[in-house]
């Protein structure tokens, strides 16, 4: 969520439109255009735009909010870019910042999990967003406490954690020399398949490529079944658009279908070639990919609040899936970890710590 502190008093949070959003929601519109019945006649021509238009506008559709601190009024609102639908409450004072956990059950979707962040006023709560991610949830929770000054409460965990004002602008670095714990650099452990280098007071750490995974398959699939759609598209666009439309509708649908194609597979090839480097060294964390693309995330010493493991909340014998999670104050950066051992990623993390608190 893209949050700004508008004046002195007012903090204005909007959530992002993803590119993942967006090309999900086109590829579902377009769906239908490739893959329906070649028999469909033209009375239904006018379906089509108006199941695309419908779906995009769902993809699209964004929360907001926006806090008074001055006047302790909460406005949260749902829309297309402009505000659409309203809620405001007003809080006569803050206690605590909440995030914590909740699970619904969808029939078609299953169990749904969700981090609800709200802001406490004695008994009641008014909640202000309600994430998918419980990183993205404390980033945005802890935001919110320090605009309000006051403590975060974490209802995740058991038993819950509070930090107070004064421990939410701490570094990492900060934190722990305040707190007189000693870091320590340990030895690799055996069979370790991440490789790493030392040079001066820097570690360099190369994570190797996943290689082909579930996801890497299905996005290729997916952008295999696009490509091979593409025939049926002309052949729905005969069949739907007059004479006149058919050169650049044909052209129109056929080129979504392979574009479209043509990125999935992309993306399946990338994410199966991708390689990750990350260099630690007292002055700043860098995060580092490289596949078709090359994207570089650095984090200065200064804003790095925590490092921490994630894992599975559940089945964790069966799902290996790991990473590392490096906040700060607006946005958790992740590592992916999966199929490596727990003691490798274990050491990772003990090594950025070391490295940046301590020097290497």
């Amino acid at each position: 969520m893209d949050l700004q502190e508008v004046g002195l008093d007012r903090l204005v949070g909007r959530g992002q439109i993803t590119r993942h959003r967006l090309l999900l929601g086109v590829a579902i519109s377009c769906s239908p255009v490739v893959f329906t019945p070649l028999l469909m006649g033209r009375g239904h021509i006018l379906a089509i735009p108006i199941w695309m238009a419908a779906v995009v506008l769902v993809c699209l559709g964004r929360e907001g909010f926006t806090i008074d601190r001055r006047n302790r009024v909460a406005t949260v609102w749902w829309g297309y870019g402009l505000p659409f639908r309203r809620m405001k409450r007003s809080f006569s004072r803050c206690v605590e910042v909440t995030v914590c956990r909740k699970k619904t059950t969808d029939l078609q979707l299953g169990q749904i999990k969700s981090f609800p962040v709200a802001i406490a006023d004695g008994a009641e709560s008014i909640q202000i967003s309600q994430p998918g991610d419980y990183e993205a949830a404390r980033c945005l929770a802890r935001r919110i406490a320090r605009f309000l000054d006051c403590p975060l409460v974490d209802a995740t965990k058991e038993p819950a954690v509070q930090l107070d004002v004064q421990e939410l602008d701490l570094s990492l670095r900060e934190r722990i020399r305040r707190s007189g714990q000693v870091v320590s650099w340990s030895e690799p452990p055996s069979g370790m398949r991440c490789s790493y280098e030392v040079t001066g007071d820097t570690i360099r750490i190369e994570i190797p490529r996943k290689g082909v995974t579930g996801s890497c398959v299905g996005f290729v699939a997916l952008g295999i079944a696009f490509l091979a759609g593409t025939p049926f598209a002309w052949s729905i666009a005969e069949s739907l658009l007059p004479q006149s439309l058919l050169l650049i509708g044909g052209w129109c649908l056929c080129g979504c279908s392979v574009g479209f194609g043509l990125l999935l597979v992309g993306m399946g090839v990338s994410r199966a070639i991708e390689r990750t480097t990350v260099e630690a060294s007292p002055r700043e964390l860098c995060i580092g990919t490289r596949a078709f693309w090359t994207s570089q995330r650095i984090i200065p010493a200064a804003d790095l609040q925590e490092v921490t493991v994630k894992l599975p909340e559940e089945n964790a014998d069966v799902d290996k899936s790991r990473s590392l999670v490096a906040r700060t104050e607006t946005e958790p950066i992740r590592i992916d970890l999966t199929g490596h051992a727990l003691e490798e990623v274990e050491w990772i993390r003990g090594a950025i710590v070391c490295v940046m608190v301590a020097g290497a």
